[in-house]
C-alpha cells in the first residue's frame, strides 16, 4: 500500500501532538509558570511560542481566517500573561509569558493540535506539495525554513508545514522535556 507524503506528514504530527499532549496533561500553573532563575524561560513560553504559532500558521496562512485563539476568545479563558511571543520577542517579554489556568491551556493546546490533524487529512496532495509563496517571505528568510529554501525557489506548503510545525514542534519538545527536569519530572520524548 502506498502512502502519501502528506498521509505520512500527518502521522509524525499526530505523534508528535500525542507527545505534547503527555508532556502537558499533569503540569499545574505554577509549574507552567515556574522560573528557574533569569534567562531561563518557563515552559509558558514554550507552550504559547509553538501552539499559538501553529494556530496562526494553520488559520492565518493555510486557511486565510481568524486563529482559534481569537475566534474562541481564548486570551480571557486561560488568562495570566499569554504573550503572542514569537521568533526575535526580547527574553526580558519572554521570561514575563504566563498561563492563568492549566486546565484550560489543555483544552486550547487539544483544539489546536485537533484542528490542525483535520485541516491535513482533508487537504489534497496537490495543494499540499504546491508553492504556497513564490520565494521565501522575509519574515521567514532567518528560519530554518529560509535555511532550507534556496533563493528564487517557490516554497511549497509541505516545506512550510515540515519546517514551522514539525521540526520547529520536535524542538520545542526537547525544551519541554528539559523544563519538566528542572521542576523535578521526567520527560516524555
Amino acid at each position: 500500500m502506498s502512502v502519501s507524503s502528506r498521509e505520512r506528514f500527518l502521522r509524525q504530527v499526530h505523534e508528535m501532538h500525542r507527545l505534547w499532549n503527555l508532556s502537558t496533561a499533569d503540569l499545574t500553573v505554577e509549574q507552567m509558570n515556574y522560573r528557574e532563575r533569569d534567562g531561563v524561560l518557563p515552559i509558558a513560553f514554550t507552550l504559547l511560542h509553538f501552539v499559538r504559532g501553529e494556530d496562526r500558521l494553520i488559520c492565518g496562512v493555510v486557511l486565510k481566517e481568524p486563529t482559534l485563539w481569537e475566534a474562541g476568545g481564548w486570551q480571557e479563558r486561560i488568562g495570566g500573561n499569554p504573550l503572542d511571543v514569537r521568533r526575535g520577542s526580547k527574553i526580558e517579554e519572554a521570561e514575563t509569558a504566563s498561563i492563568g489556568n492549566a486546565a484550560t491551556w489543555n483544552d486550547y493546546q487539544n483544539t489546536v493540535f485537533t484542528h490542525t490533524e483535520s485541516v491535513l487529512a482533508s487537504m489534497s496532495d496537490e495543494k499540499f506539495e504546491a508553492d504556497i509563496f513564490p520565494t521565501i517571505p522575509d519574515s521567514f528568510r532567518e528560519s530554518f525554513l529560509g535555511r532550507i529554501v534556496g533563493d528564487g525557489e517557490g516554497v511549497p506548503l509541505a516545506a512550510v508545514l515540515e519546517a514551522i510545525i514539525f521540526q520547529h514542534g520536535i524542538r520545542h519538545l526537547g525544551e519541554l522535556d528539559h523544563g519538566r527536569a528542572l521542576i523535578g519530572l521526567k520527560g516524555v520524548s
